[in-house]
This record gives C-alpha cells, sequence and structure tokens, in this order.
C-alpha cells in the first residue's frame, strides 16, 4: 500500500474518517507530534481528519509523510525509511511510548 501511495501522491486521501485510522486510541498522540513540528496540516472535524497542506503541491517530507503517519501509523517502518531525521525520531519516540 505505501508504494502505491507514494506513486500516486495525487490520490493521497484529503479526509479521512476515524473509524478508518489504525491505532485510533493514539491517534491524538500522533496529530499533536505532527502539530508541534509540522505546524497546522491537519484538520479536525467531528468524525474525521482531514489534510490540510500549506503547499501546492504539498510537500512530501514536511506535509505528506507525516499526514500518512497520522492516518496509517502501522506504516512507520516504511514512512520512517524515507522521513526526515524529524519525523523519523518522532516515530521513534511514538513507537517507545513516549511523548515527543
Amino acid at each position: 500500500m505505501f508504494k502505491y501511495l507514494l506513486a500516486n501522491l495525487s490520490d493521497t486521501p484529503k479526509e479521512v474518517y476515524f473509524k478508518d485510522i489504525a491505532e485510533f486510541d493514539r491517534m491524538e498522540q500522533r496529530f499533536f507530534a505532527i502539530e508541534q513540528y509540522y505546524g497546522d496540516i491537519v484538520g479536525m472535524n467531528v468524525d474525521s481528519v482531514e489534510f490540510c497542506p500549506n503547499h501546492n503541491p504539498p510537500e512530501l517530507q514536511n506535509e505528506i509523510l507525516p499526514w500518512l503517519w497520522l492516518i496509517h501509523p502501522e506504516l512507520k517502518d516504511q514512512i520512517s525509511e524515507i522521513a526526515d531525521s524529524q519525523l523519523r525520531q518522532i516515530i521513534r519516540e511514538y513507537r517507545n511510548h513516549k511523548e515527543p
């Protein structure tokens, strides 16, 4: 799935319902880590999250990869392989159950 998402960046989901997010019980931790380091690239709705990139097209390192990690934390290993050092550190701390 990750290779497909990278090959088809224009198909990056813009809105994802909470019920479709893996590890939803820890989504808030991921959300606040992303907000702290990458700014307001995610909007929170009543029953979903929305991708709100600041650039058009969205930047891979500073917007798309953090967004994908928020909605697909199960892809953390694949994301870490190409992420910048900042996102790799956030994912590592998340994996170790520490606050980033």
